[in-house]
């Protein structure tokens, strides 16, 4: 999350740049998600969030398998 959109060294982010997403999450809430999603249960976590379009928010993420978020992305494409 923070090497997509807020290091300008990761290659993806000037995708998440030219969509202004933002990282708007407190370590806190960030911990709360991974208790609330049974992180630790999950074989490959991966944070997702729920609009693709909107920012890495407490309202608008969650924690699912890193399977399930790669066809979600490759899905969006296809729509767009």
């Amino acid at each position: 999350m923070f090497r997509r959109c807020v290091y300008k060294t990761d290659p993806n982010s000037k995708y998440y740049e030219k969509k202004n997403i933002k990282v708007n999450i407190t370590k806190e809430e960030f911990l709360a998600i991974w208790k609330r999603d049974k992180g630790h249960l999950l074989n490959q976590p991966s944070l997702d969030r729920i609009n693709p379009l909107g920012n890495y928010e407490a309202s608008n993420c969650r924690f699912i398998e890193m399977h399930e978020n790669r066809m979600r992305v490759h899905t969006e494409k296809i729509l767009v």
